[in-house]
């Protein structure tokens, strides 16, 4: 009995042993996770080399019941820093943030746009307000997004929302000399340069990258840097201004 036992046990083992193994999971390479982007900053200054400024205007207009000079807000430097000029990624990669950014605004004060120049995102509500007890109206001369056209008579604000990228003016019909830019981009890789010429942006693609400056007056600029992880990337745009003929 015994022996038959140990028989019976050795050939259980045997089945056991050419068993064939579990079949391997396969990887479905659309649900594989990618590795993480990875980001960098840049940031520099934007200067103007060869120009002459011209002589302060003298020119007065009537605000209201007084009268104020007329500001040229074409071409602002201080610092040798060149101001107003919008910096952007060229070819921006389809961009996954999802951080709601607070309102930009645009104000009316002292029968003047501020600020000159802003930008914002596509979906990012822009807050167009008066600070003024007069009769303004808010003309853009859009391109890509729906024309606005409206009247703003007390100090009041009204909430837009542009769904198209672009650069275009926006004006005053009743003051004339009334004149602002927006910068509208599908990207958050932006910025305006400010304080004496200088800019930065953050959580930019590590890589080659090309960005553009680009001015009201002096136009665009290109320039390409890579982005590193490691520390934030100095870069310079050079505007200089077209030589009179």
């Amino acid at each position: 009995m015994l022996r038959l036992s140990l028989q019976l046990l050795a050939l259980l083992a045997a089945v056991g042993c050419d068993k064939p193994d579990a079949p391997a999971t396969a990887v479905n390479p659309a649900t594989t996770s990618k590795m993480p982007a990875t980001f960098g900053a840049i940031r520099g200054k934007v200067i103007l080399t060869g120009w002459t400024p011209p002589p302060p205007a003298a020119n007065m207009v009537n605000c209201g019941n007084h009268r104020i000079p007329i500001v040229d807000q074409k071409v602002v430097l201080k610092n040798g820093g060149l101001e107003n000029v919008v910096i952007y990624l060229k070819n921006a990669p389809p961009s996954t943030t999802t951080t709601t950014r607070a309102p930009a605004v645009l104000d009316q004060i002292e029968c003047g746009y501020v600020p000159h120049v802003l930008a914002l995102r596509t979906g990012q509500t822009l807050t167009i307000k008066s600070s003024e007890n007069l009769l303004h109206n808010i003309h853009t001369l859009a391109e890509n997004n729906p024309a606005l056209n409206f009247g703003m008579t007390q100090p009041s604000s009204r909430d837009v929302i542009f769904k198209s990228a672009e650069i275009f003016p926006v004006k005053c019909d009743v003051h004339p000399w009334m004149m602002a830019w927006i910068a509208v981009f599908d990207h958050p890789w932006f910025a305006v340069s400010s304080n004496g010429g200088k800019f930065e942006i953050k959580n930019v693609p590590a890589g080659p990258q090309t960005f553009l400056a680009w001015h009201e007056r002096f136009g665009e600029l290109e320039q390409t840097v890579t982005v590193t992880t490691d520390q934030a990337r100095e870069i310079t745009f050079n505007f200089q201004p077209p030589s009179e003929k």
